[in-house]
């Protein structure tokens, strides 16, 4: 069997955590070769990404907060929830807690499956599709200054409301990077939403 099937996983990680689980399709139409050329070199080195919603350790243990990051090259004041990209032949919950270690210095445990979103990447008459698989996770351990990493500049706790102002950043960038802005606002708005259901006992 084909293990790197997005079908594959959405089917055993529903199974696992049953409840009203959001799958959703996005098409972007990209602007630009370079940003769909990158999408492309991604889809070649992994077949989807992992987005790692990790409670703050700061937070109490309220599980209201996530640590959200940015990177140095992202425009001014855009923080995302983090994400990154599962190998081929490992699963999606594996590489969300081998990320959070490699990128926050985090031992992570899957707290819950929040969902999947299935990306249409599209420039030029081509297509890829691209399969974002979210998680919640809670930390166990280890060190934010342990990262092995050094390509995030920042990180800090944010809770849904202030998740929604990182959405709504990242929706307003235009240019050749607009299908980047709205490829990354999927993803942490689907963890905003899911914060806001489990706070208010929804879903």
């Amino acid at each position: 069997m084909n293990t790197d099937r997005p079908e594959h996983h959405w089917s055993r990680l529903a199974a696992a955590w049953p409840g009203h689980l959001p799958r959703r399709t996005i098409r972007l139409e990209h602007t630009a070769a370079g940003t769909y050329d990158y999408m492309e070199r991604r889809l070649a080195e992994c077949w989807g990404e992992a987005v790692y919603a990790v409670l703050s350790p700061s937070a109490g243990g309220s599980g209201r907060q996530v640590i959200v990051t940015r990177v140095r090259d992202y425009p001014t004041g855009v923080y995302r929830v983090p994400s990154g990209g599962i190998d081929h032949g490992e699963r999606p919950e594996e590489a969300a807690r081998r990320e959070a270690t490699e990128e926050l210095g985090l031992v992570a445990r899957v707290a819950a499956f929040i969902g999947l979103i299935d990306f249409h990447h599209i420039f030029a008459g081509r297509e890829l599709v691209f399969p974002s698989f979210a998680f919640l996770l809670t930390s166990s351990g280890g060190d934010f200054a342990q990262r092995t990493h050094d390509e995030i500049a920042d990180f800090h706790p944010a809770d849904a409301g202030e998740l929604w102002q990182y959405v709504d950043r990242l929706r307003s960038i235009g240019g050749t990077m607009q299908a980047w802005g709205a490829f990354r606002s999927a993803s942490t708005a689907l963890v905003a939403d899911f914060l806001e259901k489990s706070s208010s006992g929804v879903g």
